[in-house]
């Protein structure tokens, strides 16, 4: 009998939040170090980032972007910890656990997963 794949638990059973592709500008801020990257997933617990540079694992970093909310847009500032920092073809593939969400963020990152989620008609 197989024994169940560790990274397979990991990645799928044990998360904690609803997790939805996206394709996003973001400001990563570390270090007093600005730079652009893009975001390719999020939930309401981390998000998943396409990196030029390599970050370490445990660094605090803040996440700027926009979501689209009701007929606007509204910024969103977050901060994160690095979980992960994966070589992906030339890039960094960054996994962020994200740090004491207030009630709006929260609120503006659950609008958006909701949209993303609902059937189309």
């Amino acid at each position: 009998m197989s024994q169940p794949n560790p990274t397979s638990i990991n990645n799928r059973e044990n998360r904690q939040a609803e997790r939805v592709s996206t394709d996003r500008p973001v400001q990563l801020t570390h270090d007093s170090q600005k730079h652009q990257a893009k975001m390719i997933n999020l939930s309401t617990t981390g998000v998943g980032i396409l990196s030029n540079f390599k970050l370490d694992d445990s660094q605090n970093i803040q996440i700027d972007f926009e979501l689209p909310f009701y007929d606007d847009y509204t910024s969103v500032k977050l901060q994160g910890t690095v979980i992960h920092c994966t070589p992906v073809r030339g890039q960094y593939l960054l996994g962020v656990a994200l740090n004491n969400l207030n009630k709006h963020q929260t609120l503006v990152m659950e609008n958006f997963i909701k949209f993303k989620t609902q059937p189309k008609q």
